[in-house]
């Protein structure tokens, strides 16, 4: 297998040039490129001193543009790689997928969606075709999706209860339970990051292919089954085979969260 042209270019890159990539994937985590630049940068640096110098200046960047974020490494007894490493996997390389993770998880929590679908259910709605939809639930949910995905960001969750629904995915990486333990130990500070996260989201290139995903996962694990357990079983849509949205690239063991 050949060497990709983005691999060469990167070869060929000083630290600086790199840090460059890793500012602009910052600046804009929903719609950049999801390469693992700080993998590359760790094995440039050789100095233990620089390297930390250099996880400095990556979480500087990282909370210029997420205002409701901060650091607070003041006691953070080891060296910063692989702190710098999971928080750069979650808030930046990941950050789309693990919107998507989430929204998927809250919504496919039944006492979720059923408030979440409550405001909708005496409005003015059409016929819906139930031999399509199945539960008028599910049709408000499909045809209201934009809405309700707004209405979950007025929610004003925090970052605690964000990684709750994370962590009802199947093989949830190292870094996002990394991304807690750093939270409870005070070392990460969330001051309404859940709400950037959102408003990045709702303004990115990746909305509308989270919101088709959505719409796809809605269909495959609610509206299916019940078609099916309902004897309207030709109705069914395609199924969606979803894929593992929060793999990780580091090898086994990599990212320990024993500092």
């Amino acid at each position: 297998m050949g060497i990709s042209p983005e691999n060469m270019l990167l070869d060929n890159l000083d630290v600086e040039e790199l840090m460059d990539f890793i500012r602009d994937q910052i600046n804009d985590p929903m719609d950049s490129s999801n390469s693992n630049y700080f993998k590359k940068l760790k094995k440039m640096i050789s100095n233990p001193n620089e390297l930390d110098n250099y996880c400095l200046r990556i979480m500087d960047e990282i909370e210029n543009v997420y205002s409701g974020i901060d650091f607070d490494v003041s006691d953070f007894d080891a060296r910063l790689d692989t702190f710098t490493s999971n928080v750069y996997k979650f808030f930046v390389k990941n950050t789309a997928n693990i919107m998507y993770v989430f929204l998927r998880e809250y919504i496919m929590t039944s006492k979720n969606r059923k408030a979440a679908v409550a405001d909708y259910l005496n409005s003015k709605l059409p016929n819906y075709p139930k031999e399509q939809y199945g539960k008028k639930e599910y049709f408000i949910l499909m045809s209201k999706l934009q809405s309700i995905i707004k209405d979950i960001k007025r929610e004003k969750l925090d970052l605690d209860d964000f990684i709750h629904y994370l962590k009802r995915s199947d093989d949830i990486p190292d870094y996002v339970e990394n991304i807690e333990h750093y939270l409870n130990e005070g070392w990460i500070l969330d001051d309404g990051i859940v709400t950037d996260l959102f408003d990045m989201f709702l303004e990115s290139d990746q909305y509308d292919i989270i919101y088709n995903k959505l719409q796809m996962a809605i269909t495959t694990n609610l509206i299916n089954p019940y078609l099916e357990e309902n004897g309207m079983s030709s109705m069914k849509l395609p199924a969606f085979e979803q894929e593992d949205e929060l793999e990780d690239d580091e090898e086994e063991g990599e990212e320990s969260t024993n500092e």
